[in-house]
């Protein structure tokens, strides 16, 4: 069993959102979970 913690891209707290930088980490994340076969998310 492999267990990853990620934590979310950089926040924008003004906005409620992210930031350019945090969509970027997202999007960046994105193509390496893609790689991965995972079963389980929580």
């Amino acid at each position: 069993m492999r267990i990853l913690f990620v934590r979310h891209g950089e926040p924008d707290y003004e906005h409620d959102s992210l930031t350019p930088k945090g969509f970027r980490e997202a999007e960046l994340l994105a193509d390496r979970l893609e790689k991965l076969k995972i079963k389980d998310f929580y």
